[in-house]
């Protein structure tokens, strides 16, 4: 079986209607050296999956709906701030395995006005992500957050803030809450330096709850995808269970 490449659309679809394409994707199918009638794949707006055409002079044909929606939780991922290739792959490992947004923390103005400067690669790379683990949704890539704000911001959903030496681990935690696809939550990478003792102490003291990965330290950017991949897989085994 050939292999049919995905493409995020604007708009919601119907049966036998036409959507077009996010320029960005229209500029991949002419890298791909696709054309009309080339069979596809199709997210649209709502987050449903389309099998579907490309048609003459742009956009799909759309056919009949593959999947409704995605089953993931709500992930919001806080991470700090880093040079730009870990932050790329933070970006796109997070992705992959199912944050639905990333907020990037910052100690100063200065490294706001460098997240902000990075917003449109990172999209790019959060698209690019997404395709290649076949989500129906485009993570969004936040604006920025200070330090000094993160007592509180999500407080109305777990909050969970990574640092070594917890004596929880985030698998054991994760099995005690129940996950259901669509419940916010949030989690607290620090970048390559980690996070404060202080401010860890001041998180838990707002509510966050403190957990581990495990015994060995690990980059940001992989933690981050190992956090975001333990909450993805709670949630599916709590489905299951049911």
């Amino acid at each position: 079986m050939s292999h049919v490449f995905r493409f995020f659309a604007e708009g919601n679809g119907v049966p036998g209607g036409r959507l077009e394409l996010l320029r960005e994707e229209d500029a991949h199918v002419r890298v791909l050296r696709l054309s009309e009638g080339d069979p596809v794949e199709v997210v649209d707006a709502a987050g449903r999956l389309w099998s579907a055409t490309l048609a003459a002079g742009g956009g799909a044909l759309l056919d009949v709906v593959l999947q409704e929606r995605e089953l993931l939780p709500d992930i919001t991922l806080y991470a700090g701030l880093g040079a730009s290739q870990a932050w790329d792959a933070l970006v796109d490992g997070a992705v992959q395995t199912g944050v639905a947004r990333i907020v990037p923390v910052v100690a100063s103005p200065r490294a706001a006005d460098k997240a902000a400067k990075r917003l449109e690669r990172s999209a790019r790379v959060a698209r690019a992500a997404a395709k290649q683990a076949k989500r129906l949704c485009l993570p969004t890539i936040a604006p920025p957050v200070a330090l000094a704000d993160l007592a509180k911001v999500g407080a109305e959903a777990p909050r969970v803030v990574l640092a070594t030496g917890s004596p929880v681990t985030l698998a054991s935690w994760a099995v005690t809450v129940p996950l259901p696809g669509g419940r916010p939550i949030s989690i607290l990478v620090g970048a390559s330096d980690g996070l404060p003792d202080d401010l860890v102490e001041q998180l838990v003291a707002a509510g966050w709850t403190r957990c581990g990965l495990g015994p060995t330290v690990l980059r940001s950017e992989l933690a981050a995808a190992v956090a975001v991949a333990i909450l993805a897989q709670s949630t599916h085994d709590h489905r299951v269970q049911r």
